[in-house]
């Protein structure tokens, strides 16, 4: 079941356990690894990935959340994003194993938004909010970076959230991702 899991597709997928040791990569997850600007392996073959996403990684961990987990990063000096999806696979013997699927991707276009907008109706600041929550900003970044209050932007994203009919950034993030390949 592992190993079916982990070739199923042309993306990078890792296996690691719950130390975040590497078990086992695809193609596409060693070149990954290669590349060595995003993650890298150490001696103990423990995953070590860039910046603040290593944190996200081992909070969704820690948490053994049955559902699988979407985090996204963003640096401001890279023009891209990364997306990675982390799901428990299985746990047995006291050991826990977990799938990362690793996602690289440009930041989305002005058309892919403007579509979007379209699609589900969105005004242009619940276009904003939603380009924030994409990037993986909280409620008080988007609020600081859009200069507006906290509570106009939780405003915002229950309007998103009921316009795109979902009920969870991993939820808003499936539902958006056919417009965004």
């Amino acid at each position: 079941m592992i190993l079916a899991w982990v070739a199923r597709e042309n993306k990078a997928r890792l296996l690691v356990d719950g130390a975040l040791r590497l078990e086992w990569a695809n193609c596409a997850g060693h070149e990954l690894i290669a590349k060595g600007d995003l993650l890298s392996v150490d001696a103990s073959n423990v995953v070590t990935v860039r910046g603040e996403l290593q944190f996200k990684i081992e909070n969704a961990i820690n948490s053994r959340a049955p559902e699988s987990l979407i985090l996204v990063d963003q640096h401001e000096d890279m023009a891209e994003h990364v997306v990675v999806r982390i799901e428990m696979l299985q746990e047995e013997g006291g050991k826990s194993y977990f799938g990362l699927q690793i996602l690289r991707h440009a930041p989305p276009s002005d058309r892919w938004l403007a579509a979007l907008a379209r699609q589900f109706q969105l005004t242009p600041k619940q276009s904003q909010i939603l380009m924030q929550m994409i990037a993986g900003k909280s409620t008080e970044a988007a609020a600081s970076v859009m200069d507006i209050s906290v509570e106009t932007v939780r405003t915002h994203v229950r309007d998103v959230y009921a316009k795109l009919n979902v009920g969870s950034r991993e939820e808003l993030f499936a539902r958006v991702r056919p417009f965004y390949l």
